[in-house]
């Protein structure tokens, strides 16, 4: 089957417009900037009600959906989509994307209607050329996986943001601040043992992280998610814990590579270690 956009038959062309449904404001900026920079006008949804009134009332040539969004989640929105267009006999083509590939995940988004599958870990070429490549495109896409390595890996940090240093500077600012409050967030649901709000706000710091290829970070905000999805109290304690300390370690490896100012080849293939 060749995919269309709901309001065009016009083949693959060079600029797309693309709504952008992603409630983490990290995974936003990074997708935004990426896509503006290659020409392509975007429009953003925080949450699946939102993407349905933009899409009632846009035109757009793909949706990239976060499968996880508060107030309706990717699946369900994706089905009120695909049921509109049982009326219109248009299709869309929409690609989901989410922070960390799970064994089903990719079985469960085509399934659910999607025409593609990438977790949001890829790199800035590979999440582009998938992008721009996708129009006329008739299976899953997928995206190869990044080397985990240890704290922050500046190469593959940058990598993910088209190679761009300020933008990563930029978004480590962001980052600064973004992770304060819910880190805050994630003791207070702990010491209320509200395991819904714990599972919430370590969701949203794992997005964050996994734009900066802080694998050791990201791998403690997973344990706590899946704590809180879970509802298994017994271990959040130590897993914040574990959880704060590599927060720590990767806000100082940032602080390091923002102080580094003009940087030579030494300085840029430099990761840090425990």
């Amino acid at each position: 089957m060749t995919l269309m956009t709901r309001h065009s038959g016009r083949e693959s062309k060079t600029s797309l417009k693309i709504l952008l449904a992603e409630d983490n404001e990290i995974n936003r900026e990074l997708a935004v900037r990426l896509l503006t920079k290659r020409g392509h006008s975007v429009q953003v949804a925080t949450n699946g009600r939102k993407v349905l009134d933009l899409f009632e009332n846009g035109q757009f040539d793909t949706i990239l959906m976060d499968v996880q969004m508060p107030e309706m989640d990717g699946f369900k929105t994706t089905a009120a989509i695909r049921s509109k267009e049982k009326v219109t006999g248009t299709h869309i083509p929409i690609i989901a994307m989410t922070a960390h590939a799970v064994k089903g995940d990719r079985e469960r988004c085509l399934a659910a209607g999607m025409d593609g599958y990438l977790p949001n870990s890829i790199n800035a070429e590979n999440f582009m050329e998938v992008l721009e490549n996708f129009s006329g495109h008739t299976g899953p896409v997928e995206a190869p996986s990044v080397p985990a390595r240890p704290v922050l890996d500046y190469q593959v940090a940058l990598s993910r943001v088209d190679d761009d240093h300020d933008l990563l500077m930029d978004l480590g600012r962001l980052f600064r601040v973004e992770c304060a409050k819910l880190l805050g967030e994630i003791r207070d649901a702990a010491a209320r043992k509200d395991m819904n709000a714990l599972h919430r706000a370590a969701h949203s710091l794992k997005g964050s992280v996994t734009t900066f290829a802080a694998e050791d970070a990201f791998d403690a905000a997973l344990k706590v998610e899946l704590l809180g999805l879970t509802g298994e109290s017994a271990g959040v304690a130590e897993a914040v814990s574990t959880l704060e300390a590599e927060i720590g370690r990767l806000l100082a490896a940032l602080e390091e590579l923002a102080a580094g100012g003009e940087f030579g080849q030494d300085f840029a293939s430099l990761q840090w270690e425990r």
